[in-house]
């Protein structure tokens, strides 16, 4: 076995856990897998994508709408008033108040993708709606789900 090593890579943490078959790093090198050190030291990689976890990390603390107003420039506050930016600091600070408080789903994840004899490509760890949201958006390019969200967000009073 392989020795245990992890990189972040897009946003997802991946975890390198065995050495792959001589067949794995030819279909590896075939697809231009992003990570040259795959190939060269024959690891087999797993990716765990947590969803919402900011309230049992404290990776990002609700942040004040007067803290987002101090810190733009004249021309940003030119465009946007301060009933937007509270509106949007609420809609920001909601949705990081729904996260999970239990983050050993995470951890359970990362040890089952190290000690399991065939372990997931993928470890989406998350609630139904956020997996849903993540199904839909790969389901179109980032161009079409850019505009889509955009305009919903525009339409909708987030307050």
């Amino acid at each position: 076995m392989g020795s245990v090593a992890d990189w972040r890579h897009e946003g997802f943490l991946l975890l390198s856990r065995e050495r792959l078959s001589d067949s794995q790093v030819s279909y590896t090198a075939q697809h231009r897998f992003p990570s040259p050190s795959v190939v060269v030291f024959r690891n087999q990689v797993c990716i765990i994508q947590p969803g919402n976890y900011a309230r049992s990390t404290k990776i990002q603390p609700p942040v004040s709408a007067e803290e987002i107003w101090n810190e733009l420039s004249e021309e940003e506050k030119a465009v946007y008033n301060m009933e937007y930016v509270q509106e949007r600091a609420n809609f920001f600070n909601s949705i990081l108040s729904k996260g999970s408080t239990n983050g050993n789903e995470v951890v359970d994840a990362m040890v089952d993708a190290l000690t399991s004899p065939a372990p997931k490509a993928r470890y989406m760890v998350a609630k139904l709606q956020e997996k849903a949201l993540v199904f839909v958006c790969a389901l179109f390019p980032t161009v079409v789900m850019d505009s889509v969200l955009s305009y919903a967000l525009s339409k909708v009073k987030l307050a």
